[in-house]
């Protein structure tokens, strides 16, 4: 059990109505899950609205509620008002979790496309460090090398599962936790109350704008994370840092002004801290020599496609900030192997080359496809699933692979 008033104090906006001291047994947010001694948070969803079971969670025995309104039923019982539920359900369960993300250095990163890939370059640059890393990614959660696969794909698990998975980082160890950040986890604070130090941005284009409506309101989910430094708990000496791609004006023009203790810029057109030349790409990944502070550095990666050079720019970045030199970066980049279902090959003796890739933006599958004609010798030949549900310009501009 946990003191209401303490978790309270956890909520960075709150109105206590009807409060009294009260022992929690657990944070829920699905009435139907609702046990004697529970907290129940009422949040509005895309299709339901958590108030309208507030009165449920009261017969199951909740012993107060998070609400973002008043209603007639919480008559004497102890209440919080917040402006977003679910802002506050990520801080309740940082605080049930003993706020686990002030325990590591975190780092997270968001983007339209190369998440995955570079959340699991950070991790394996840091572990070369002889770090002990934990990751969430949209592939699996990863805890000292031991990955739980999230069954997500798509997106950032919730806050609760979030805070939890950082708490189990923190009993197992771990020194880091690298975070994919999407726009919906961010936007419905999903990854609130991580107490974030590195933002890292790989690039920003359409996508996502059957939920979030606007290009402008999807780039200003993505700066949340940026925005989120300035707020997020200090730890010691760590400065907050904000990684930025100079190639990419969407992003780097929109979260420049953004405060940060320190800015690291990479890119390959625009000038930058880390960039490089001489890349070369071939069916066993690509070779270049990074342009780093420190001077060149010869880098060799198992992964495919020139796109990819932005990704490990970007965790070469990090792991100049995070105080690793440039030959362990160089062997956690080699080290590190292809990213399930990212430009991953199907081996099977066939006499030709298979790749699957989760491409699924514009800017993502025209990336895949100019690799591929780069590998092929004869033709490109591409089978392009659509889930449906999606916003139209966002799924059928697509490039000829030629």
């Amino acid at each position: 059990m946990i003191s209401g008033d303490l978790l309270m104090h956890g909520l960075p906006r709150v109105n206590l109505s009807h409060w009294q001291p009260v022992e929690v047994n657990n944070i829920v947010s699905d009435s139907r899950r609702v046990a004697p001694g529970d907290l129940f948070v009422a949040v509005p969803g895309v299709s339901v609205d958590g108030h309208r079971y507030v009165p449920d969670a009261l017969r199951a025995g909740a012993v107060a509620c998070v609400v973002e309104r008043m209603l007639p039923e919480l008559e004497g019982v102890p209440v919080a008002v917040v402006p977003d539920a679910r802002e506050a359900l990520a801080h309740l369960h940082a605080a049930l979790n003993d706020y686990p993300a002030r325990h590591l250095r975190v780092i997270g990163v968001t983007g339209t496309d190369g998440k995955t890939t570079t959340v699991r370059l950070i991790s394996s640059i840091l572990q070369a460090a002889g770090h002990r890393v934990g990751s969430i990614d949209t592939v699996a959660t990863t805890i000292d090398r031991r990955q739980r696969p999230t069954g997500l794909h798509t997106s950032t698990p919730d806050a609760p599962e979030v805070q939890h998975y950082l708490a189990e980082m923190v009993r197992a160890g771990m020194e880091y936790a690298v975070i994919e950040a999407t726009s919906h986890g961010l936007a419905q604070h999903r990854v609130s109350a991580c107490e974030f130090d590195v933002a890292v941005i790989t690039n920003l284009t359409h996508e996502h704008l059957d939920y979030h409506g606007s290009f402008e309101a999807y780039r200003e989910a993505k700066a949340m994370l940026f925005r989120s430094l300035e707020y997020a708990a200090r730890k010691g000496e760590t400065p907050k840092i904000a990684v930025l791609n100079s190639d990419d004006e969407a992003s780097y023009e929109y979260l420049s002004p953004i405060p940060a203790d320190e800015r690291i810029i990479y890119g390959l057109r625009a000038p930058a801290m880390f960039t490089a030349q001489d890349i070369r790409v071939s069916q066993n990944g690509l070779s270049f020599t990074a342009r780093l502070p420190e001077g060149p550095l010869p880098i060799v990666s198992k992964l495919m496609g020139r796109h990819n050079v932005y990704n490990i720019l970007a965790a070469l970045a990090v792991a100049h900030a995070m105080g690793v030199d440039p030959e362990t970066a160089r062997r956690g980049v080699e080290t590190m192997e292809v990213v399930l279902g990212r430009m991953d090959r199907v081996d099977r003796d066939q006499p030709f080359t298979v790749l699957v890739d989760f491409a699924h933006t514009p800017n993502a599958l025209a990336s895949v496809l100019r690799a591929g004609r780069e590998l092929a010798r004869g033709r490109v030949i591409v089978v392009f699933g659509c889930p449906g549900l999606r916003v139209r310009c966002g799924r059928y501009h697509q490039p000829n692979p030629r």
